[in-house]
């Protein structure tokens, strides 16, 4: 005679203790802005990227900062408040000396203005990428002056020597 099939034999056991961790998505999309939060605009060209985060001290922050203006103004050129980087996070002078080097490395050119914000354009990333000639580019300093400073290299530069 047959037995009777006891359908609880069949079901699946609980696990005790936590649920295991979900398995990650093989294609899953990368992570989206929430509604209300600010993001990053892109593309942002990757040689340009590149260029910019082999650049000394917080050279790639201002850079970031400075994509993030050129999205929400939808324009190349835009006002860069150097105390207002990163949320005022980054020293005034620290973010001066970043933006001088991205100017170096030709990544951007700055209008300057006294009293004013300096006015930052974003140009193509120059062809010659490696990483030695980057650094070359920005370690040089003008030779005409005493000092390694460029904003004081260009007050020395625009000054006329009242001795004359």
């Amino acid at each position: 005679m047959r037995e009777a099939w006891d359908i609880e034999q069949l079901r699946l056991q609980r696990p005790q203790g936590p649920a295991p961790a979900p398995m990650p998505a093989t294609h899953r999309r990368p992570p989206r802005h929430k509604k209300g939060e600010r993001f990053l605009m892109g593309p942002i060209p990757l040689p340009w990227l590149e260029r910019a985060m082999v650049l000394p001290g917080r050279a790639v922050h201002v850079a970031i900062q400075i994509w993030f203006l050129a999205g929400l103004t939808k324009s190349c050129t835009v006002r860069l408040g150097l105390s207002d980087l990163a949320g005022g996070k980054i020293n005034r002078t620290t973010a001066g000396r970043g933006l001088a080097a991205l100017e170096r490395a030709g990544l951007v050119t700055v209008v300057r203005a006294p009293g004013c914000k300096p006015m930052v354009t974003l140009m193509d990333a120059p062809m010659d990428t490696s990483v030695s000639a980057i650094i070359t580019t920005t370690t040089n300093t003008n030779t005409d002056t005493n000092t390694t400073n460029p904003a004081t290299a260009a007050a020395a530069v625009q000054k006329p020597n009242s001795n004359q």
